[in-house]
């Protein structure tokens, strides 16, 4: 039956799931602790994006400190998947750590917010949780590491460079690329990736 106009339309609203509800409240503390900072936002502001009261936000997540972790969490553990993804992909050891440079390049760029949530304010976790995210991240400086010892048994590391000096400059550069790299601008990620490969594995004197 058609409508004759004189009432309203009514408006259909969709139930989100748990999990979807915890994606929704995490994607608007993302973006708040990216621009606010984690310190200047508030419980509050978090439900006020999505709609929520404060007592309802406390049934997904019992704390702010738990919406941090969870976000810094997610970063960490699509990191280290990245990382064995690029790994199996290639077959050398030199071209394992290009495909890892790139693939974690790639993440930084991509999900920059996380990654400067990461950085910045895993120190304001309580020690226990930062202890857990310290392992998952040794984990990616593990399968970094095999590899330049790969390239040590293979005769082709310089003997007196160390391989933790060599395992967190390579992972250093790799994460701050959030900081300075803009997509707009001139050079592609591409390109950024092969420099930065070749600048870590050749150095940049002829």
């Amino acid at each position: 039956m058609k409508s004759d106009g004189s009432k309203k339309p009514v408006i259909s609203r969709t139930r989100l799931d748990p999990e979807e509800r915890r994606e929704q409240i995490l994607g608007a503390a993302l973006e708040a602790f990216h621009v606010k900072g984690y310190g200047q936002t508030s419980v509050r502001d978090l439900g006020q994006a999505v709609g929520m009261s404060v007592a309802g936000m406390y049934h997904y997540f019992p704390t702010k400190e738990d919406i941090l972790f969870a976000i810094i969490d997610n970063s960490v553990d699509r990191l280290v998947l990245g990382l064995e993804g690029a790994r199996a992909s290639a077959d050398s050891p030199e071209d394992r750590l290009r495909a890892m440079l790139a693939e974690t390049v790639r993440i930084v760029i991509e999900h920059r917010a996380e990654i400067r949530i990461l950085i910045d304010n895993a120190d304001k976790l309580p020690t226990e949780r930062q202890e857990q995210i310290r392992r998952k991240r040794a984990e990616s400086a593990a399968m970094v590491r095999a590899e330049l010892e790969r390239l040590r048994a293979a005769g082709r590391l310089a003997d007196h460079l160390d391989l933790n000096v060599i395992t967190f400059s390579i992972n250093g550069m790799a994460n701050w690329v959030y900081h300075w790299y803009r997509p707009e601008g001139p050079m592609g990620v591409g390109e950024l990736t092969d420099q930065m490969s070749d600048i870590f594995l050749n150095g940049i004197l002829r």
